[in-house]
């Protein structure tokens, strides 16, 4: 029975995670363990007759299946090996076992179950090493879980901060010529921005391209009024986009509301709005002037439909 056991959470069964570190753990230490064991059975009381071979056969079979079904090794020594095993009481926790051996001949190989008393398991052991099981192989790696993609929450455009800054915007849209490489359904859309001044707020969206220029309007946000410099994010209305070229734009009202960008690439340009609007225009205004610098904006879309 277990003794001096601490109470945890139950847990039924076991992750592929474990089992995996289990496996990858445990795969060289029964490679190991026939020469281990052998000298055990030929040591017991340096006797060979039949019946002891027989009671040292139990303990091999005992210790390899222990350890064939280690989920992780805590001690591993010469002479002793801790191991943690599967549940074995239905108590939903795992089990704690011991084999040791004092290294003196004559000494009884010990077992001891999790806090429990350590008993003999094997009298009169005149050789026990367990050194050929002191290799062992690496898991698989598993990937971190937060990197691994999410269907339906990928992004184009540029979700970089990028360092430089400016202002003067009032009444102005500016985008940013982005790239959607795969078909898709649009979800939100984020700006690096920052707004000291409110003004009538500050608005997201995305214009189809023709020729290279912004021509109509796909999708934009309700007003943004979070002040502060930092990543602005605000929801569109769920659009299904083709593969292709696409502008992202920021619709400003205040001079004292900035954009960050880079300006190594001829992929930005603006025009002014009209002064009775702050909101994106349906199409874009037919005045239009280039800049080389690019806008950290980007969009996030899903493979699939997120409306229900």
């Amino acid at each position: 029975m277990r003794t001096n056991k601490t109470a945890s959470k139950r847990r039924f069964g076991y992750t592929l995670v474990e089992l995996l570190v289990a496996t990858g753990v445990s795969s060289m230490l029964v490679v190991g363990l026939p020469s281990s064991i052998f000298i055990v059975s030929q040591s017991i009381n340096g006797n060979t007759t039949s019946v002891n071979r027989a009671k040292t056969s139990d303990v091999q079979v005992a210790i390899i299946n222990d350890v064939k079904h280690a989920v992780s090794f805590e001690e591993l020594t010469s002479t002793a090996i801790t191991m943690t095993v599967p549940d074995r009481d239905n108590d939903g926790d795992p089990e704690i076992i011991r084999y040791s051996w004092s290294g003196i001949a004559g000494d009884p190989l010990m077992y001891q179950y999790n806090a429990g008393t350590a008993v003999s398991f094997a009298d009169d052991i005149y050789q026990f090493d367990l050194t050929s099981l002191t290799r062992f192989i690496s898991a698989p790696i598993i990937p971190d879980p937060e990197v691994i993609l999410d269907d339906n929450n990928l992004v184009f455009g540029n979700n970089t901060q990028y360092a430089n800054d400016n202002n003067g915007f009032a009444r102005t849209i500016v985008a940013t010529k982005v790239t959607l490489s795969e078909d898709g359904y649009l979800q939100s859309i984020s700006a690096y921005l920052d707004i000291a001044t409110l003004g009538d707020g500050y608005y997201l969206g995305i214009y189809s391209d023709e020729k290279g220029k912004p021509k109509s309007l796909l999708a934009a946000s309700a007003v943004g009024n979070e002040t502060g410099e930092g990543w602005k994010t605000l929801t569109v209305p769920e659009t299904k986009l083709s593969a292709g070229t696409y502008w992202l734009a920021i619709a400003l009202t205040d001079n004292n509301q900035l954009v960050f960008y880079d300006d190594t690439t001829n992929e930005t340009l603006y025009a002014k709005a009209s002064s009775k609007h702050s909101e994106l225009t349906s199409s874009w205004p037919k005045k239009i002037s280039f800049d080389q610098l690019k806008l950290s904006i980007y969009a996030t879309y899903a493979k699939t439909s997120q409306v229900p």
